[in-house]
């Protein structure tokens, strides 16, 4: 049990790292239960918000959460990161080989023009092989794999925002 709550904590971590580069919210560690219970614990309040989410329900609260806080928890990010969990092993098979329905629709929730999404989906690729690779990922829950993607396809969307408007 120990090395289980270690092996969460540790791969939790790695994806609380890094936020988008352009400053919306993460819909694992600012929205949802564990951002309202542990929004006053400092440093630890964003591992704290996503575990506690994680746990409580598989993150879904804190990626649907545009209803219970629109200010902090609307808009492209959580309507991507709600899609992608809700369709994540589409999305993963997709990302893989680089195309796909779903891996389309979720660049137009970005508002990423169609000349874009290919390259996008090239460097998501990339970066994906290289997450795959470790065998965080292969222990990972539903909830841990979207948001890596996620995180993955925000960061790539973020440095194309002449193309990519939402």
């Amino acid at each position: 049990m120990k090395s289980n709550s270690l092996s969460l904590l540790g791969f939790a971590g790695l994806f609380l790292v890094a936020s988008p580069a352009y400053g919306n919210p993460n819909p694992w560690t600012d929205c949802g239960i564990g951002a309202l219970i542990f929004s006053k614990s400092g440093a630890a309040a964003k591992p704290l918000a996503a575990i506690s989410n994680i746990i409580w329900d598989l993150g879904s609260t804190g990626s649907t959460s545009s209803s219970s806080s629109p200010d902090t928890c609307a808009g492209a990010d959580v309507s991507a990161a709600m899609f992608i969990q809700e369709n994540l092993n589409v999305i993963e098979e997709q990302v893989a080989i680089g195309s796909g329905d779903h891996l389309a629709a979720v660049l137009d929730i970005y508002g990423c023009n169609t000349d874009i999404q290919s390259v996008i989906s090239t460097e998501l690729r990339k970066s994906f092989q290289s997450t795959t690779a470790t065998p965080a990922y292969w222990t990972a829950n539903q909830a841990e794999k979207a948001e890596a993607i996620w995180k993955q396809l925000s960061t790539h969307v973020s440095s194309h925002t002449d193309e990519c408007t939402a």
